[in-house]
């Protein structure tokens, strides 16, 4: 997103603002492997739900994370989904914190267990997204915040609508 913001700390500040605009109601996925992701959440006044590679976050009764190689998802404080990874499509496995942050926002909206899994065994990614380029000559791939809602993956919640409405 450095094509829309003059600087990262500009990003950084733009999605802390987001951050910070969420009310009681409303919720703020974020990256619980992110100190500063983690930092921003605790500022937040919104319902949290955080996404983590490294196992269950304590004292979330709602998040996503990867545990001995499945994606759970926990909702209300039982867990919602459980899918293998080997079920994931490779769009969906690269990175996989794409993956829990479009599973935590799904849930979030309502997406059944089903559609989220079938979502994220069909996504083959977006063709903008599905090469690696120069990023302004610093990198041989994107780089960003690990974001506080890593949810550019508005493209397989679209799948998980779709999966939703056409049942």
């Amino acid at each position: 997103h450095l094509d829309r913001h003059s600087s990262l700390e500009a990003y950084a500040a733009a999605k802390a603002r987001l951050a910070q605009l969420q009310h009681a109601e409303d919720t703020l996925v974020f990256s619980a492997d992110d100190n500063w992701a983690s930092s921003v959440s605790g500022e937040a006044h919104s319902k949290l739900f955080p996404f983590t590679t490294s196992g269950r976050p304590r004292g979330f009764e709602n998040a996503a994370f990867v545990e001995d190689h499945p994606l759970v998802v926990l909702r209300d404080d039982r867990e919602f989904c459980r899918i293998p990874l080997d079920l994931l499509s490779l769009a969906s496995r690269s990175p996989i914190e794409n993956a829990l942050a479009a599973s935590a926002a799904a849930t979030r909206c309502g997406a059944s267990a089903d559609a989220i899994q079938r979502a994220l065994e069909e996504f083959e990614g977006l063709p903008h997204r599905n090469h690696r380029r120069p990023l302004h000559n610093r990198a041989p791939f994107e780089v960003g915040l690990p974001v506080i809602s890593r949810v550019n993956p508005g493209d397989l919640l679209l799948r998980i609508e779709r999966h939703i409405h056409h049942k």
